[in-house]
């Protein structure tokens, strides 16, 4: 019995190995990069055109952020056709120019960040909206959600999530303005 085990064992080794090679093969001819759709790297900071503005925003790259963010204004929601939706500004602080948007609603998220931790009352808690919106970072176009969020206390006025970086691009911290503008 013994003696047919010596047999047995190279043979199911082999055929692990030669499966684990062939999916090995699957899995990079569906990479993101052999599909043409990459962004190849990002920077930590990057310029991302939001539409309708004709000039671009800087963006942190931000890894460790789920969903992207941008700095609203004058957010209110309204009902149009029994759907939720909401009006709400953004200034290109870079241009100086406005733009006012009205977009189907997505939903509404409680953002969760060390101070609201403390509060067990949703009362308390930060309350984003979340609408889709167009960008574009380099040659890519995206329509993703985007939380509209006061950013005026940050550096940059958009941020760029894992809903968009996650089978696009990596991330490379120490660099900045990778991607073409236009």
């Amino acid at each position: 019995m013994y003696k047919d085990l010596r047999f047995l064992i190279p043979g199911f080794i082999l055929l692990a190995v030669s499966g684990c090679a062939e999916f090995s093969k699957s899995d990079s001819s569906k990479s993101v990069k052999d599909t043409g759709m990459s962004l190849g790297t990002l920077g930590a900071v990057e310029y991302v055109h939001v539409y309708p503005f004709e000039k671009p925003f800087e963006a942190r790259i931000d890894t460790g952020a789920k969903s992207s963010s941008i700095d609203a204004f004058d957010i209110k929601p309204f009902e149009r056709d029994g759907d939720r939706w909401v009006t709400f500004k953004v200034k290109n602080d870079l241009t100086g120019t406005v733009r006012s948007y009205e977009l189907p609603l997505v939903k509404r998220v409680i953002i969760k960040s060390k101070e609201t931790k403390l509060f067990k009352s949703d009362k308390l808690r930060e309350h984003r909206y979340v609408v889709k919106m167009r960008i574009r970072i380099g040659k890519l176009d995206f329509v993703r959600n985007f939380t509209l969020a006061n950013r005026t206390r940050f550096d940059y006025q958009v941020l760029v999530g894992r809903n968009i970086i996650l089978g696009n691009a990596v991330v490379d911290v120490s660099k900045k303005h990778l991607q073409p503008t236009k």
